[in-house]
Formats: structure tokens, C-alpha cells, sequence
């Protein structure tokens, strides 16, 4: 069902309905692109929700994603349909400034895992979206960059760190980027009133980023780094919020916690009982004796091995009544067929 008016410029569409049109070749990527360009001009200097946009090199984007659908080529989920990188991610060949002034000539060398995985989507990168010096702020506004202000009133807050709510609820972009540890998507989400993601914590969804702007690579950075903050969508709706989190969610070696080939052997492909869709199960990086390791299973949390089942029966054997401890021992034989590992291994659906 559309969620616009057919008369209504190509800025108010959803992201979803954008690129369905855009794959159809209904409407073309230059010409969406456009649009927000349009839109863009006429709001940004007032709201400061973007930053350093080239409106040459976005329609240079859009240019070679209409050019791919004409020559048939395999398309992503974002495939021709603009969005925007939150400051404290790399962009190649841009500054990551975190909205830090000693930072402004910080050019990342390289992509981050998640703007290639966005790139690869087919997205359109539009500049960068403000936030807080270092994202330490629930406001979007910095010395480096100025202040975003509250489309719906600038007398309050856009909430933060995350500034691209301010852009989405604007309607400069339809999906835009941001992270999260303590509600840098979902406050500014909240208070720009449009709609946010922050996944499960994993490791194709996490903070994949900060290797050009003074922070250690990615694939060395510390594991409650990697745990606390993920990456995550604002959006006018939730099926946009679903297009983005299967834009950048690919399988992603470059990271701390995953367990070695050497230890683990090939990672294991799961199938989540409350999901349909097959995802990479990926275990915390763990200290342990080579001759302890088995064979990966997947589990869920809060799981008990047999052995320890066993023990807990045992227990209660010797000291509980007759009736109790028939019951322990059914449970137990009930799970003697659990495979036992020596460490909890999560398939986490992308969907909750």
C-alpha cells in the first residue's frame, strides 16, 4: 500500500517505496536524488541536520546506479536511494570530525565495514549527519559543525548524538544512519518524531568503524566497544528501518570478537527458530585449552549444559524427596542427547 500521495514530490517518499520504484525504473536514481538535493537547499541552513554535502559527487552516485539497473547488474536492498553517515563513521576520502575542530583534517583512508556494506546496498551518500563533539552529548551541535535544530521547533532539542532524526523528520533524507549505546537512534528518534532501530547486539550490527580519525582499527578494537554500541536506522517507518538493517547487515569479518578459524573451524550457519532467515552465528572470543574445545553448536541464552544439569540433579537425588528426584532424572535423560559446548554460541535473528 503507498504511504504518499501520487502528486507528492519524490522527497516524501519511503525509502521502501523509493527504491521498489527506483528497481522498476518507475522513477531513476538521479532524479530522487535530486529531490532531496532540492529539499536539502531549501531546509539544511536552517535545521544543520548535514554536513559537508557535494551534490556533484551524490549525482555522480545516482548516475552509476541507474546505469547498473540498465545493464542488469545485481542490486541491493538501497540500490539508487540516498541516505547519510553519522560523523562518527569513516567515508573514504572524508573527514570523520566526531564534530571535534582538532579533528577536521582527519580524512579516513578507507570505508568503514559498514559504509561499504551501505555502498554495496547501493545507497547514496549524501554528506555526513551532525551530532555532539565525540557523540557524548544528548544534543546534535558542536563547535566544528554548529547546532541542529528540532524540525518541528527550534526552541527544542533534536535530540542526540545521533542528528540524522533531525534530517529524516525534515525530510532531507528518508533513512539515515546513527549509533547506539544509551540511546543516541532512539531519544533523537523520539523527540524528531520518527521511528528507530537499535538491533541486538552482534557482530555484523556493531560499532564497525573509526580507523581514520585517531581511534584503533576496528578488527583491534576492545571487546566492550564492540559489545556496548551498535550501529542502527532512523526512518519515517519501520519497513524502511527493516531495508537499512539488511543493507549493513552481511556476515563481517573485521572484528575483535570472533573466534579464530584455527579454534573454531569454518563459523557455523544458523537458522533462528523465531526467524525464517539464515544468519552467521558469531561466539565471543574466549580463553580456553585447545583440548576443551568441541565442536560449535548453536544454543540459547541461559542454556544449561548436560554436565551441569547432571550435577544439579545429583545434588537433589541425595538430598530431595523420592518424587523429585524421578523427576530430575526424566529431565535429565530428556537432555541427554544436548550436544555440550564449552562456550554459550547465539544465533541471533535479525528480527526480533
Amino acid at each position: 500500500m503507498s504511504e504518499h500521495d501520487p502528486h507528492d514530490p519524490l522527497w516524501r517518499w519511503s525509502a521502501t517505496e523509493l527504491a521498489e520504484a527506483i528497481r522498476a525504473r518507475r522513477v531513476s536514481s538521479v532524479e530522487v536524488t535530486t529531490s532531496f538535493l532540492d529539499r536539502i537547499a531549501e531546509t539544511n541552513d536552517v535545521i544543520n541536520a548535514i554536513v559537508g554535502l557535494d551534490p556533484a559527487d551524490a549525482l555522480a552516485q545516482a548516475g552509476s546506479a541507474d546505469r547498473a539497473l540498465v545493464a542488469n547488474a545485481s542490486v541491493g536492498p538501497l540500490h539508487g536511494v540516498p541516505t547519510s553517515i553519522k560523523l562518527n563513521v569513516d567515508q573514504r576520502g572524508r573527514a570523520t570530525t566526531h564534530g571535534v575542530t582538532a579533528l577536521a583534517d582527519k580524512i579516513a583512508e578507507n570505508d568503514a565495514p559498514l559504509v561499504a556494506h551501505v555502498r554495496e546496498a547501493g545507497g547514496i551518500l549524501l554528506g555526513g549527519t551532525n551530532l555532539p563533539a565525540f557523540s557524548l552529548r544528548w544534543f546534535s551541535g558542536n563547535d566544528l559543525h554548529g547546532k541542529t535544530l528540532n524540525p518541528w521547533n527550534h526552541d527544542r532539542t533534536p535530540g542526540g548524538s545521533s542528528g540524522g532524526a533531525a534530517a529524516v523528520s525534515a525530510g532531507m533524507l528518508p533513512i539515515a544512519h546513527g549509533n547506539d549505546i544509551g540511546g543516541s537512534v532512539r531519544y533523537p528518534a523520539f523527540v524528531c518524531g520518527v521511528t528507530a532501530i537499535r538491533p541486538t547486539s552482534s557482530a555484523d550490527l556493531n560499532w564497525l568503524a573509526r580507523a581514520g580519525a585517531g581511534y584503533v582499527p576496528p578488527e583491534d578494537d576492545s571487546l566492550a566497544g564492540q559489545l556496548l554500541a551498535v550501529e542502527g536506522w532512523m526512518a519515517r517507518s519501520t519497513r524502511d528501518l527493516r531495508l537499512g538493517l539488511a543493507a549493513m547487515s552481511p556476515p563481517e569479518t573485521r572484528l575483535a570478537y570472533r573466534l579464530t578459524e584455527q579454534a573454531t573451524g569454518t563459523p557455523t550457519r544458523c537458522t533462528s527458530a523465531s526467524s525464517a532467515t539464515s544468519v552467521w552465528a558469531h561466539p565471543i572470543r574466549v580463553s580456553m585449552p585447545p583440548s576443551t574445545m568441541r565442536s560449535p553448536a548453536c544454543s540459547t541464552p541461559g542454556t544449561r549444559s548436560r554436565r551441569s544439569s547432571s550435577r544439579s540433579c545429583a545434588r537433589r537425588t541425595r538430598s530431595g524427596t523420592s518424587s523429585s528426584s524421578k523427576r530430575c532424572a526424566q529431565r535429565c535423560r530428556r537432555s541427554s542427547s544436548t550436544p555440550t559446548t564449552p562456550f554459550a554460541r547465539t544465533c541471533w535473528p535479525l528480527w526480533r
